[in-house]
């Protein structure tokens, strides 16, 4: 018995620092390689969420 492996998609590969894709699935694999890169998510002392830094918060152009 063969297996039909053609139903099975290649990930897609997101450079450091570009912007997050639609998607569920396609988040992760994009958060997964900028943490493969050097970035950590940070937490919004407003609003409690994790965001990386090119994902924009609305918290983030208050000033402190």
């Amino acid at each position: 018995m063969t297996r039909n492996n053609s139903n099975f998609t290649t990930r897609d590969h997101y450079d450091v620092g570009t912007l997050p894709p639609a998607g569920y699935v396609a988040w992760h694999y994009w958060a997964e390689d900028q943490h493969k890169g050097g970035l950590r998510q940070k937490q919004c002392p407003t609003c409690g969420l994790w965001k990386f830094p090119q994902e924009a918060c609305q918290h983030s152009t208050a000033v402190a």
